[in-house]
């Protein structure tokens, strides 16, 4: 078997094995006796031999009779193959399960292939392009009703056929409609200055003749929203304490209250939005007690931590991903983001940022990616319609968040493929 060339067909790169056969014996005339020897013709049949092991690895059966979740124990080294022949038989009543061609390099990510990720439900068989260099097989979200000798049984096969080369795919996905028509940033709202009134507490200890400065950032698990700050205000009278009213925002999982005599007032208090909703007491920094009004919080001590004025709420980061539907990226390396940015007219600057989301399969949680600054009429060669690539490998879902947003009548609409 010689080195395998790459043939463009068209319709993308092909992997070609070129096999190179030993010569044929030829017959002897009628008559004679045959002149070749037999260690000839055994080493003929042992070349032969050597190339179809070649072209078909060594069928192994993963999993057998296979009735809970796992993952194959032992890799199969595909370094020589580009393709998998999987053999699915399946017994028992509704079965139904997910199996994975997964990297075997640590990686515990789908191979990139739409089969590399495969629902399950009855006797199958199907090929899997596998360029990689070794793999396994995961059997995942097993339900059903099995008795000994039910369950999923798992047959593989490796061999060379016309496919991907080894680390190399070039195929994408049907674009899927993300975002359409989006003119507003995927963040909380940023809270107003909280309405303040002077109250009297138990432990309380605000100096009623002394002005405090009073702001609130709403938060979520992803970051904070900027902030406003009150005017200054007293307690007054035998007041030792100011009741922040704080109105809700949508979304928001916490609170974070500031209180002090600067002008950019100091971290006192965390509440969630239980709390706020309740309303409570602070008179020890950090400490939260019941009591008060409801969407209220009476403060009666002056806060001790960072101050508005720090970095961290000079920019809203409470982005929210979970309120977007997020594009399957199960099976696939990378993805492409067709970004196009709509505007009425130029009389204001258009900009556009954007910023992924990719969902973990282990936490279920979504962790930013890099942002992608879509620049748009700025200069030479820069379109409203633009494509960006992603790597994914192989993330449970991917969205795409506006971070910013500008220009008039400006909507952003974003299709994603994968690959």
């Amino acid at each position: 078997m010689v080195a395998p060339r790459i043939q463009n067909s068209g319709a993308g790169t092909v992997y070609v094995p070129e096999l190179r056969l030993p010569a044929p014996v030829i017959p002897t005339p009628e008559g004679e006796e045959a002149k070749q020897p037999e260690a000839e013709v055994a080493r003929q049949v042992a070349v032969v031999q050597s190339v179809l092991a070649a072209i078909k690895g060594t069928p192994d059966r993963v999993f057998n009779n296979q009735q809970i979740n796992a993952i194959s124990d032992d890799a199969m080294n595909t370094s020589l193959y580009n393709m998998l022949h999987v053999l699915v038989l399946v017994s028992g009543t509704s079965p139904v399960a997910t199996l994975t061609v997964v990297s075997a390099e640590g990686l515990d990510v789908a191979v990139p292939d739409p089969n590399g990720v495969k629902t399950i439900t009855t006797s199958t068989a199907y090929l899997v392009a596998v360029p990689i260099t070794a793999i396994k097989l995961k059997l995942s979200g097993i339900s059903g009703s099995f008795t000994a000798g039910q369950g999923f049984t798992v047959i593989v096969t490796p061999f060379v056929g016309a496919g991907v080369q080894a680390g190399f795919y070039d195929y994408r996905s049907t674009a899927v409609l993300h975002r359409n028509a989006v003119a507003a940033v995927d963040k909380l709202t940023p809270p107003v200055a909280p309405t303040l009134a002077g109250v009297t507490v138990a432990g309380g200890s605000l100096a009623f003749g002394t002005s405090y400065y009073v702001a609130v950032v709403a938060a979520n698990r992803y970051g904070e929203t900027t902030t406003t700050v009150s005017g200054a205000t007293a307690p007054g009278g035998a007041n030792n304490a100011l009741r922040a009213t704080i109105a809700q925002i949508t979304n928001a999982e916490y609170y974070d209250l500031f209180l002090s005599t600067d002008t950019a007032p100091k971290h006192v208090l965390r509440v969630t939005e239980a709390q706020r909703a309740a309303g409570g007491q602070c008179t020890v920094v950090e400490t939260y007690a019941a009591g008060g009004t409801p969407g209220a919080i009476d403060i009666g001590i002056p806060g001790t931590g960072i101050q508005t004025s720090a970095v961290q709420f000079t920019s809203n980061n409470a982005f929210t991903p979970a309120l977007v539907t997020p594009v399957s990226c199960a099976g696939a390396s990378r993805a492409h983001l067709l970004v196009k940015l709509a505007i009425t007219d130029m009389r204001s600057a258009p900009s556009l940022i954007i910023v992924p989301f990719l969902l973990s399969q282990l936490s279920g949680d979504y962790y930013q990616g890099k942002s992608q600054t879509v620049s748009v009429v700025g200069g030479a060669g820069q379109s409203l319609m633009q494509d960006f690539e992603l790597d994914v490998d192989g993330a449970s879902g991917l969205v795409c968040l506006i971070d910013a947003i500008a220009g008039q009548g400006a909507a952003a609409t974003i299709y994603i493929e994968t690959a």
